[in-house]
């Protein structure tokens, strides 16, 4: 292992590897530093090992020893290009990174078997996190496949198909009353009281964030070495759009690509704290109150925990990107063309990158003829967006050809 310490990305205070969380100055995320003198080019390809490591390829660049790894074959998700949904979007070179495909359907499996890797080398007997579904899902499988306790809390209205998954695995699963905000901050006072493990994943566990980064190292070997114009993300707090923006600066510094993306914080403008913050030139990330809207996986209106979306807001300036919100109905839109023209079946959380790139289009930040990367966050079963009327309306019919004759379905 070669990871040497953390550092408040605000601050610049420095932190041993331990049971880190936040910087304890000034409450800021604290980003994982290496001995990069010590770790090969050959650490981010990840064609380097074999399948069955996924993104345990790259374990050079992770912050965890080999003989404490937890997994369950997470990473290698596929990079695809996506004609039929560019032309309907205006798009002339659209991929998505089908994070869909992890162990659990989303691309928490990254993050948390990093998380859970982490608390088995720490020692850890119990973990908690907080969570609106993913994480908790991911976070229940990688507990159970490490034989640890889990206890998770959630907000109350999180949806079924998550709930189900974690229930299935074993967990503790409480629902918190009001936003996703309120179980975190729960779960922060109960890793004090109880001394359990936090790996909630809005940069509250900083190991975590590290497993994201794996994302960029997939993106940038797929398309020749070399990054994209934009890669458009789903963002509550913003641990993935930050992961994949520090992959894709190790590469750089290797050598291994010239030019870095540029970063795209997709929200819904029903809590939209990151976006709202940009668009008002604004450097500080303010809580969003009465967050409301379908993309339950970024309804997070960052209470108490604002330095996230600071921090993230800063990334995406720093890339020469954009934080932008799109309204639900567009939301939904959109998740509906991208199963219906390529296949890709999204909960609405997902499907708010390519709305999100859409309206981006259309203000002319982004070119028709850009090469543009948005990554698909979590599977429509996690939370379906069809609704029981559609289900009502199907036709029933006899075992009979004239019957499904008389259906013309052809036409």
């Amino acid at each position: 292992m070669f990871a040497v310490g953390a550092t408040c990305t605000a601050c610049g205070t420095e932190y041993g590897l331990g049971r880190i969380y936040r910087c304890e100055l000034c409450n800021s995320p604290l980003d994982i530093r290496y001995d990069y003198g010590k770790i090969s080019r050959g650490a981010f390809d990840p064609a380097g090992g074999s399948r069955a490591e996924g993104m345990w390829t790259h374990r050079e660049l992770l912050p965890v020893a080999p003989e404490y790894i937890v997994s369950l074959g997470e990473g290698r998700t596929p990079l695809l290009r996506c004609p039929r949904l560019g032309e309907r979007l205006g798009l002339a070179s659209l991929w998505v990174k089908d994070e869909t495909r992890q162990p659990t359907g989303s691309f928490k499996d990254r993050p948390l078997s990093v998380a859970v890797s982490k608390a088995k080398e720490l020692g850890a007997k119990t973990v908690v996190t907080a969570s609106s579904g993913n994480a908790a899902a991911a976070m229940s499988a990688y507990a159970a496949r490490a034989g640890l306790r889990a206890v998770v809390l959630v907000a109350a209205d999180t949806p079924p198909g998550k709930l189900l998954q974690m229930c299935a695995a074993g967990a503790r699963v409480v629902r918190v009353t009001g936003s996703v905000s309120n179980s975190i901050g729960m779960a922060k006072a109960a890793t004090k009281t109880f001394n359990w493990y936090n790996v909630t994943t809005t940069f509250e566990n900083p190991y975590s964030v590290e497993g994201d980064k794996t994302v960029a190292y997939e993106i940038a070997a797929e398309l020749g070495w070399r990054a994209p114009d934009w890669i458009v993300v789903p963002t509550g707090s913003g641990p993935l759009p930050a992961g994949i923006w520090k992959g894709f600066g190790e590469m750089q510094q290797f050598g291994l690509v010239a030019a870095l993306p540029k970063m795209v914080v997709a929200q819904a403008a029903g809590c939209a704290p990151i976006a709202d913050a940009f668009r008002s030139g604004g450097d500080i990330v303010t809580p969003w109150p009465a967050p409301q809207t379908v993309a339950s996986g970024i309804n997070d209106p960052l209470v108490g925990y604002s330095e996230d979306g600071t921090y993230t807001l800063k990334i995406v300036r720093k890339s020469g990107g954009a934080a932008v919100a799109v309204s639900d109905e567009e939301i939904l839109r959109v998740t509906r063309l991208m199963v219906g023209t390529e296949g890709l079946y999204a909960e609405p959380t997902a499907g708010t990158a390519a709305a999100c790139a859409v309206e981006l289009l259309r203000r002319g930040t982004i070119g028709p003829d850009d090469e543009v990367v948005v990554v698909s966050t979590g599977h429509g079963l996690k939370q379906p967006f069809v609704g029981t009327e559609e289900l009502e309306a199907l036709p029933e019919i006899a075992p009979s050809l004239d019957a499904l004759a008389a259906l013309s379905l052809d036409n």
